[in-house]
């Protein structure tokens, strides 16, 4: 009785490490008994699958009142060569008692990470096979009918590539009815954009989505924690992947990586490995955390960085995706064959996106008498609060002989082909030019200035803007057209979705007047295949000459001198009726 108080003891104080495998003694007053596997906070046992080995027998007194553990016949060979006892068990004096003793006394004094080894070795030894077999369909898993005895749980699901644990199982009871915990961690990651430090001006703390310009940089701060590896005989992979969009450009120097210590940074190659290249699955980096044993479970585990919007960005209410996920160790069993690269059992966390959204106003220039016909060559200056790097339409002219256009000495451009009368008036009579438009960058500071052109189509587009205020110049119009004699003055806003779970879109909307005094009006939504991909605007241009405003100083002037000259008429009629008269 005394060996068997031990044991329990042994099995209480031990949090054993299932595979974890865990030893379980069952006993009691009655025949039989259960054990039920409970789910907890971070892992569940639904969908795992458990096998059951009894490795020792229980026998009692006649009375019940004494109980002790004995080796079963078919493992007496299995303990003998585990612990090198050297016992012939086969032989006609085979002292049973003192057998059953010396393994007692071989398994009390075990560590836990000793105990898992010898479960380990009986199961591998071929001759102990799982009396019970069960795979969880709900949180709870229970074997029953179990004879007494000490017996080993052990995990066996299927978890490598999957975001799951195995686990260990602690004896939290030594009733007949025996309820045991999953022992284990399933660490998580979180991705968010610090909009305290993004471009808008807006300090807004940590969000899953934002809106910058073309050009800006987007700051990150991942979180994640170091997971209970109590029970893991190696934690070889604890790997922070980023995948991020081709509209993303990430800046590898603005990189840093905080374990336990925001303030200081680790050191990159000693604590911590960066890769960028050759990496699967659309991987732009991945961090490997190194020793992470060697760190407290709950340690937090944290990650800033940033990246730049670049040209190649996806415009409009689709925006530009950022995802991290996080691979980490997930078998406590495995152990390293010293192979570099050795294929250790993974788990993979689900993605956690964010997203980044930049927009584009669209300019079409028309007729304003004829609003069908569109208008080229219009110059248009945009100045922004929210201004960086912008794309816009430029045109440019090259030397063609099936080209329409001439060059004049004054150095614009005409299809107006010369006559005798109008010869001195170009460059040359013969050479002949193509108008050619391109997608320029254009790297600009907030407040500044940029400019584009219309095309043959009578559309100038600035794309890579964000939310923000605009004002529209026009420093040309099309030959033989009057100009916007005031700006137009847009408003751009963004309504950003609050959480990010796959595709959300950012809706885009504005507003613009003629004129720091005109009426606000909506701005119409550039739609493509039924995507807002910007704002638009129609700007019209008005030939003829230019005449004053209707009600300004110049109408007055006109009255004037209509009246003056219709009393001048009278008077002359007039006089010419008297001289007549005479």
């Amino acid at each position: 009785m005394k060996n068997l108080k031990k044991l329990s003891a042994l099995l209480l104080a031990f949090a054993l490490i299932a595979g974890f495998i865990a030893p379980v003694a069952v006993y009691a007053n009655g025949q039989t008994g259960s054990i039920t596997i409970t789910t907890t906070s971070k892992l569940t046992v639904k969908g795992k699958t458990f096998d059951v080995y009894k490795i020792l027998d229980i026998t009692k007194s006649a009375d019940n009142s004494a109980m002790a553990y004995v080796v079963p016949t078919e493992l007496r060979e299995t303990y003998n060569t585990v612990f090198g006892l050297g016992v012939d068990v086969n032989a006609t004096d085979f002292d049973e008692a003192k057998f059953n003793k010396d393994v007692l006394d071989k398994i009390e004094p075990m560590t836990p990470e000793q105990v898992r080894e010898m479960a380990e070795q009986i199961i591998a030894t071929g001759g102990l096979t799982p009396i019970a077999n069960k795979t969880a369909t709900e949180d709870t898993l229970k074997f029953e009918d179990l004879e007494l005895g000490y017996y080993i749980v052990k995990d066996v699901s299927d978890v490598n590539e999957k975001d799951s644990a195995l686990s260990a199982v602690m004896v939290d009871t030594t009733n007949t009815d025996l309820t045991i915990t999953l022992k284990g961690d399933k660490p998580t990651i979180e991705k968010k954009i610090n909009g305290d430090e993004d471009s808008d001006g807006v300090k807004n703390g940590l969000v899953d989505s934002d809106e910058v310009a073309i050009g800006d940089m987007v700051p990150y701060v991942i979180t994640t924690a170091i997971p209970d590896h109590e029970f893991y005989r190696e934690y070889g992979k604890f790997i922070i992947q980023d995948k991020m969009s081709k509209g993303l450009t990430f800046d590898k120097s603005t990189l840093k990586v905080f374990i336990g210590d925001e303030i200081n940074p680790k050191e990159l190659g000693k604590d911590y490995t960066l890769e960028t290249e050759n990496l699967k699955d659309g991987v732009t980096f991945q961090v490997k955390i190194l020793n992470v044993k060697s760190y407290d479970k709950d340690t937090v585990v944290k990650l800033t960085y940033s990246a730049r919007l670049n040209e190649e960005a996806a415009i409009g209410e689709v925006g530009n995706p950022n995802g991290i996920r996080l691979i980490y160790s997930n078998d406590p069993d495995w152990t390293s064959d010293g192979t570099p690269g050795s294929n250790e059992p993974e788990g993979i966390t689900p993605w956690d996106r964010v997203i980044t959204y930049v927009t584009e106003l669209k300019i079409i220039k028309t007729d304003g008498d004829i609003p069908t016909k569109v208008l080229a060559n219009a110059e248009f200056k945009l100045t922004g609060t929210r201004l960086n790097t912008v794309l816009v339409e430029k045109s440019g002219f090259t030397e063609n002989p099936k080209g329409t256009y001439y060059k004049l000495i004054d150095g614009t451009y005409t299809e107006t082909a010369p006559t005798p009368q109008t010869k001195d008036k170009y460059a040359s009579t013969t050479v002949k030019y193509t108008q050619e438009y391109t997608l320029e960058k254009t790297i600009v500071a907030s407040d500044a200035t940029i400019t584009g052109i219309s095309d043959d189509d009578g559309i100038v587009r600035f794309v890579g803007l964000a939310a923000g205020t605009y004002t529209l110049d026009e420093l040309k119009a099309p030959n033989g057209y009057n100009m916007l004699s005031k700006p137009i003055i847009f408003t751009i806003k963004a309504e950003l979705p609050a959480k990010v779970t796959t595709d959300e879109k950012c809706t885009w909307s504005g507003t613009y007047k003629i004129g720091q005094d005109g009426d606000v009006k909506v701005l119409a939504l550039d739609k493509v295949n039924n995507i807002t991909e910007g704002l638009e605007l129609e700007v019209k241009n008005f030939s003829g000459t230019v005449l004053p405003e209707t009600g300004g100083m110049g109408t007055t002037i006109l009255y004037v001198i209509g009246s003056l000259l219709a009393i001048g008429a009278a008077v002359v009629l007039v006089t010419r009726k008297v001289v007549s008269n005479k």
